[in-house]
């Protein structure tokens, strides 16, 4: 595997981790506070 390829991914699952970590954590601190 090239390095760029890797390095992609790894970015790709540490993004996706981050937007995951933060919604979860804006569910925990505020149950109704925003409405979608």
């Amino acid at each position: 595997m090239r390095k760029q390829t890797l390095l992609g991914w790894i970015g790709l699952a540490a993004a996706a981790l981050v937007l995951f970590g933060f919604r979860w954590l804006l569910r925990r601190r505020t149950p109704s506070f925003h409405h979608s």
